[in-house]
Protein backbone atom coordinates (compact mmCIF):
# COMPACT_ATOMS: atom_id res chain seq x y z
CA UNK A 1 0.00 0.00 0.00
CA UNK A 2 2.82 2.47 1.17
CA UNK A 3 4.49 1.41 -2.78
CA UNK A 4 1.21 2.92 -4.46
CA UNK A 5 1.09 6.15 -2.02
CA UNK A 6 4.52 7.07 -2.41
CA UNK A 7 4.05 6.61 -6.89
CA UNK A 8 0.82 7.94 -6.86
CA UNK A 9 2.32 11.19 -4.67
CA UNK A 10 5.42 10.81 -6.83
CA UNK A 11 3.54 11.24 -9.71
CA UNK A 12 1.28 14.15 -8.27
CA UNK A 13 4.15 16.38 -7.12
CA UNK A 14 5.57 15.67 -10.98
CA UNK A 15 2.08 17.25 -12.11
CA UNK A 16 2.60 19.75 -9.70
CA UNK A 17 5.64 20.84 -10.74
CA UNK A 18 4.83 20.74 -14.64
CA UNK A 19 2.16 23.04 -14.24
CA UNK A 20 4.11 25.17 -11.68
CA UNK A 21 6.88 25.34 -14.70
CA UNK A 22 4.40 25.89 -17.18
CA UNK A 23 2.65 28.47 -15.13
CA UNK A 24 5.90 30.29 -15.06
CA UNK A 25 6.54 29.99 -18.14
CA UNK A 26 4.11 31.66 -19.27
CA UNK A 27 4.39 34.48 -16.75
CA UNK A 28 7.49 35.10 -18.20
CA UNK A 29 6.57 35.06 -21.78
CA UNK A 30 3.97 37.73 -20.67
CA UNK A 31 6.68 40.05 -18.56
CA UNK A 32 8.40 39.51 -21.98
CA UNK A 33 5.45 40.85 -23.69
CA UNK A 34 4.70 43.28 -21.44
CA UNK A 35 8.65 44.80 -21.18
CA UNK A 36 8.32 44.66 -25.37
CA UNK A 37 5.29 47.29 -24.89
CA UNK A 38 6.93 49.73 -22.48
CA UNK A 39 10.12 49.90 -25.23
CA UNK A 40 7.40 50.78 -27.62
CA UNK A 41 5.70 53.05 -25.39
CA UNK A 42 8.53 55.06 -24.53
CA UNK A 43 10.00 54.69 -28.04
CA UNK A 44 6.73 56.76 -29.59
CA UNK A 45 7.05 58.90 -26.74
CA UNK A 46 10.35 60.18 -27.40
CA UNK A 47 9.34 60.34 -30.66
CA UNK A 48 6.37 62.48 -29.98
CA UNK A 49 8.77 64.39 -28.08
CA UNK A 50 11.68 64.98 -30.86
CA UNK A 51 8.05 65.89 -33.08
CA UNK A 52 7.53 68.59 -30.66
CA UNK A 53 10.41 69.84 -30.48
CA UNK A 54 10.76 70.02 -34.35
CA UNK A 55 7.72 71.52 -34.42
CA UNK A 56 8.48 74.20 -32.43
CA UNK A 57 12.16 74.52 -34.14
CA UNK A 58 9.85 75.22 -37.53
CA UNK A 59 7.61 77.45 -35.95
CA UNK A 60 10.23 79.86 -34.79
CA UNK A 61 12.15 79.70 -38.04
CA UNK A 62 9.30 80.85 -39.80
CA UNK A 63 8.33 83.13 -36.95
CA UNK A 64 12.04 84.58 -38.20
CA UNK A 65 11.45 84.31 -41.94
CA UNK A 66 7.63 86.27 -41.20
CA UNK A 67 9.52 89.48 -39.19
CA UNK A 68 13.16 90.03 -41.25
CA UNK A 69 10.78 89.87 -44.16
CA UNK A 70 8.35 91.77 -42.62
CA UNK A 71 11.57 94.47 -41.83
CA UNK A 72 12.23 94.26 -44.99
CA UNK A 73 9.30 95.83 -46.40
CA UNK A 74 9.18 98.44 -43.84
CA UNK A 75 12.58 99.89 -45.50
Amino acid sequence: MDGVTTGAGSSAVATALQDSLQSAQESQAMFNDFEASMAESTAVSEAKSAASAMEAAAAGAIGGIVQAATQALQQ
